[in-house]
């Protein structure tokens, strides 16, 4: 059996976040390491992956980084895509777990126990122990500012499951002093399957000049299943027994009552649904 998917989609494992408040980083611009985005003046790419803006020139870190623009450039939708972007990196799939998959960074990896590869929403952890189930959980963001991928250990910040490295996940920040309304809707098809729909709305108020925000962001995919099921006497049973479909919420606010203080409150919220996975097993003398 044979497939192609003529589009870009993805499946991803339930998740609910609640992200508590925290100081704000200070401003940065989208930066891109692996292909062109605009960047701060002076030619600066500023990052913030030892948890404070600064030159990626000058961070002691191997470090590679992709803008929100560069991600949509270069369809990077999943990890596999992300691992095609950024050297040092790979992935793969756990037998079994939709939506989870194992994390590889400089051939450090493992299947038990402790993750080796941090995983973070802004400032928040997200890793997952691979204690019960494997693999790390496919993060789908509609609003992501830029991806940092640090490799190599990073305990000295980032504490335990970071021997291999750290992939951080910057959100755009609610703006307090525009608004912004954006919709996007893409549709393709899938060889032997049928028509997919992903579908994003991102919206920013200012609800207190220079003082209050809110930036929400909703996402919803629908990807069509290619693997029919048939009996055992080769009649077809059912089709697209793969099909899967996934929301995502995330709403921030920025919050800054004065010069010295600012306040990010966050709540991200993930959840998918997959009828069954793309793995099947053919059955030899019958």
């Amino acid at each position: 059996m044979t497939s192609r998917r003529i589009g870009l989609f993805t499946a991803t494992s339930g998740l609910a976040l609640l992200l508590c408040p925290a100081l704000a980083m200070a401003d940065t611009a989208p930066p891109a390491a692996e292909a062109p985005a605009p960047v701060a003046g002076g030619g600066e790419i500023i990052v913030t992956a030892q948890k404070r803006s600064e030159d990626i020139r000058t961070v002691p870190i191997s470090v590679s980084v992709l803008s929100g623009e560069a991600l949509k450039e270069q369809k990077v939708a999943d990890y596999d895509d992300l691992s095609r972007a950024v050297p040092g990196v790979a992935f793969n799939a756990v037998a079994g777990e939709e939506g989870r998959t194992n994390i590889v960074i400089r051939g450090v990896s493992s299947v038990s126990g402790a993750s080796t590869v941090g995983l973070y929403l802004d400032d928040v952890s997200i890793t997952v122990p691979n204690f019960y189930r494997d693999g790390a959980i496919e993060v789908r963001l509609p609003d992501i500012e830029r991806v940092e991928v640090l490799r190599g250990p990073q305990g000295t910040l980032y504490g335990d499951s970071s021997e291999g490295g750290t992939i951080r996940y910057i959100t755009a920040p609610a703006n307090p002093n525009a608004f912004g309304l954006t919709l996007t809707s893409d549709a393709s098809g899938t060889r032997h399957g049928g028509a997919n729909f992903a579908d994003t709305a991102t919206i920013n108020l200012p609800l207190v000049q220079d003082k209050l925000s809110l930036h929400a962001a909703v996402a919803w995919q629908d990807d069509s299943g290619w693997v029919d099921h048939y009996t055992l006497a080769g009649v077809l049973d059912k089709k697209g027994v793969n099909s899967a479909n996934s929301v995502t919420a995330h709403v921030t606010a920025t919050w800054t009552p004065d010069a010295t203080l600012t306040v990010t409150p966050g709540f991200f919220y993930q959840r998918a649904n997959n009828a069954d996975n793309a793995a099947f097993y053919p059955l030899m003398g019958l």
